[in-house]
């Protein structure tokens, strides 16, 4: 069955400096849409699913036989792997020792969150591969036939510059998207992509707070359902302030408050790693009262 003129698919993708996923309608993956110019409102909104986890760690490891792993394969690997890449893709964002913690500066020196400078685009475009593979794989059962053009939007932090942004989409052309010659590749602030998920009627302010950076946009929205309308209040802004940057002040708040017992629990990697998991989750569960760990 042929496409009809002008339709086309819409994917939308959120790699992000930790983890990479979307939440839509109580499913986790990656969102996409059929979109049908003569009926636009047909256009349910779909998932890629990536199993019952709330995320996929954006992190790459490499198996002995140069096997690539990604995501929860990669986290729980005892091959080398790395993590944060994203962050360095922007060269006026923080590097190795901006966060002033000793114990993410061992990862840093056992590459586990950053690598040197010639390293962070080789390691984007093995993630975003498997990650294309991954949703290509699902387009394909979903339209056995052939399927239709499709635009992928990927979501960018306010803060970036244009020579990350064009160090972003070659990576995301060499991971293959786009390939196709019907296909496009876009971008869409990720403060922006906040604002149209409410999808309702109001003047609303987005503060996007990511791994790495934080996002802020004033947007007016009007009218309802399809026919919605996003106008700026204001421009796009954000600050080099995330969750890892939250995650290094309690780990420097940990080593100050016992240092002795830290550097016994945190002798082996594999202990470290999990220290700095943890911090994570008490960053999640937190509500602002005090208790015991």
């Amino acid at each position: 069955m042929a496409t009809p003129r002008g339709a086309k698919l819409i994917v939308g993708l959120d790699y992000g400096t930790t983890k990479t996923l979307i939440l839509i309608n109580g499913l986790l993956g990656i969102a996409y849409a059929y979109w049908d110019p003569s009926h636009p409102q047909a256009s349910a909104i779909k998932c890629v699913p990536f199993g019952k986890k709330q995320f996929v760690p954006s992190h790459v490891g490499y198996g002995g036989n140069g096997e690539v792993l990604w995501g929860d394969a990669a986290s729980g690997s005892a091959v080398p792997g790395y993590t944060w890449t994203k962050v360095l893709l922007n060269d006026d964002g923080p590097q190795e020792h901006s966060f002033g913690s000793g114990l993410l500066s061992r990862l840093v020196r056992n590459g586990f969150f950053y690598m040197s400078k010639d390293k962070p685009d080789t390691v984007v475009v093995d993630f975003l591969k498997q990650v294309r593979k991954h949703v290509a794989a699902h387009l394909e059962l979903d339209y056995m036939e052939e399927v239709p053009p499709t635009e992928f939007w990927f979501t960018i932090p306010a803060t970036w510059t244009e020579k990350a942004r064009d160090r972003f989409l070659r990576a995301i052309n060499l991971a293959g998207f786009g390939t196709r010659p019907q296909d496009h590749v876009l971008f869409l602030l990720e403060a922006e992509a906040a604002a149209l998920a409410t999808g309702k009627s109001r003047a609303i302010v987005v503060c996007d707070c990511g791994g790495a950076t934080s996002d802020i946009t004033a947007f007016r929205i009007s009218n309802n359902g399809s026919d919605q309308e996003f106008g700026l209040m204001s421009a796009s802004t954000g600050v080099y302030c995330g969750g890892a940057e939250v995650d290094a002040r309690l780990l420097k708040h940990l080593e100050v408050t016992d240092p002795v017992a830290v550097a016994a629990a945190t002798e082996q990697q594999a202990d470290l790693v999990a220290t700095v998991e943890m911090a994570v989750r008490l960053k999640i569960d937190f509500t602002g009262t005090s208790r015991a760990v």
